[in-house]
């Protein structure tokens, strides 16, 4: 019996000293990590985050376009080299001599182009700034 005690005894003080450590912890500790690690929180934050900067791109309905662009051609065929001197108003008596109008002298053109689109009224825009405001709230 003294056998069976003794047994029971390291039993049990074995038990508590190689057991887990309690850690007490509060409801509202409880919830906020529940909170913090839960991943369709989270992703419900990332689609506001989302919807709120799609909200800001359509203030770009306000913004006007602004394209630029730059050609550049060298030639020395006989009809675009005419075609492109007729198109610059650039022909003299000497461009219908036989001789320049079969071997040209290579022509180069360019042109250099700045275009500003500012929108009036954009309609489409204006609903999809709308409905972004209806999903944000």
């Amino acid at each position: 019996m003294r056998k069976i005690a003794i047994l029971i005894l390291l039993l049990t003080t074995y038990s508590e000293v190689f057991s887990q450590e309690v850690i007490y912890i509060s409801k509202t500790d409880l919830e906020s990590k529940i909170i913090e690690n839960n991943l369709q929180v989270k992703m419900a934050k990332k689609e506001a985050e989302l919807a709120q900067a799609e909200l800001l791109g359509t203030r770009a309905m306000y913004l006007p376009n602004v394209n630029a662009s730059y050609t550049f051609s060298n030639t020395n065929n006989p009809l675009y080299a005419f075609g492109s001197k007729l198109n610059q108003a650039r022909i003299t008596a000497m461009d219908f001599n036989p001789d320049n109008l079969n071997n040209p002298k290579s022509i180069s053109n360019f042109a250099t182009k700045i275009e500003v689109q500012q929108p009036i009224i954009n309609i489409d825009a204006v609903y999809q700034k709308k409905a972004g405001h209806r999903e944000c709230l």
